[in-house]
């Protein structure tokens, strides 16, 4: 497995690793052991950063992608990802040109100056890491992290460990990226909280 640092990037296509199917495992907790509802999403996009596809706990899948569901409060061992989302490379939009993926807060913090042990890895489809990005920077100051992104360039995918704190909200994100989608599971994703609990933090 290969550690990325913030700002390096590597091409994922000449690792030899099998990349029909590839994980993005997101991990974090809350520092002092509170509990931190953070939600990671993945945003496809083409080459001119037009959206496509809005991935996240309210629209569970899209083409070619696939959330394995919501962790609600951030704790759980370290080291070990909160949240998974799958990427069928294949099967994604043709036009598919970058895939940008992030944590957002839902509640139990104003900003992700009390997150811990943050990081993202890429498993291919056997299941073997391929590239863990260990994000040790302060976000005290932020809302929101694009945590990397995948790009594709001459049909070949590289991966980007961007690590870039922002001060965007859930309802930013979404308002970014969702062109148009219906938060189809909110009202049953969080205990019965619907679209407006969950804009509002209630």
């Amino acid at each position: 497995m290969i550690n990325l640092s913030k700002g390096q990037s590597i091409n994922l296509t000449k690792t030899q690793a099998d990349l029909k199917q590839v994980t993005m495992g997101l991990g974090w907790q809350g520092a002092g052991g509170r509990d931190l509802d953070l939600d990671s999403y993945v945003a496809l996009q083409d080459e001119n950063g037009v959206n496509l596809e809005f991935v996240y706990f309210g629209n569970l899948s899209g083409r070619g992608v696939r959330h394995k569901g919501d962790d609600l409060v951030g704790g759980g061992q370290a080291g070990a990802p909160n949240e998974e989302i799958v990427i069928t490379l294949d099967n994604l939009p043709g036009n598919c040109a970058k895939i940008v993926c992030g944590l957002f807060i839902y509640s139990g913090a104003s900003n992700l100056g009390g997150v811990e042990n943050a990081f993202v890895k890429l498993s291919d489809q056997a299941g073997t890491d391929v590239v863990r990005y260990e994000i040790n920077e302060s976000f005290g100051k932020s809302k929101s992290i694009v945590v990397g992104e995948l790009v594709k360039v001459d049909n070949e995918w590289s991966f980007n460990a961007d690590g870039k704190g922002e001060n965007h909200s859930y309802s930013d994100i979404r308002r970014m990226y969702a062109q148009g989608q219906t938060a189809q599971t909110e009202s049953s994703e969080r205990s019965g909280r619907g679209f407006l609990g969950r804009l509002f933090g209630g």
